[in-house]
């Protein structure tokens, strides 16, 4: 006849995943912590609680940090090929040479190049036109 299992010896049910805390370590003293009933880690050498971190957020806040980087590196590209000049150009910040006519109106790169050749005047845009062109 078999002897029941003691209560805390029971396997699982079909279907109910059995889970055992990992073992872990203080990183203080090296030695091996212990899981309290509370779900604290606590280091019997240096009676104290520890810190446990939760692999989900680190890993959000990895996936956090390659979008930002991803993201900062598409706005890089497009500053480089002068995507922005004609607003970047009011502070100074635009990548390629640009111009604003005597309506407003900013002319940036190839643009800026196609306007000189068809307009350009040595009076009125020269000093603009005679970077571009040469």
């Amino acid at each position: 006849m078999q002897q029941p299992e003691p209560e805390g010896l029971k396997q699982p049910h079909h279907g109910t995943p059995h889970t055992t805390p990992p073992t872990l370590y203080c990183q203080s003293c090296k030695s091996q912590a212990q899981w309290l009933p509370n779900g604290q880690l606590w280091c019997p050498q240096c009676q104290r609680a520890l810190e446990v971190r939760d692999r989900k957020k680190q890993a959000g806040a990895t996936v956090g940090s390659i979008v930002t980087f991803i993201v900062i590196i598409a706005l890089a590209i497009a500053w480089y090929q002068g995507t922005f000049d004609g607003f970047l150009y009011q502070f100074g910040l635009n990548a390629q040479p640009c111009a604003q006519n005597f309506f407003g109106t900013v002319f940036c790169g190839d643009d800026l190049k196609e306007f000189c050749e068809d307009y350009y005047d040595a009076d009125v845009n020269g000093d603009v036109c005679d970077e571009v062109l040469h």
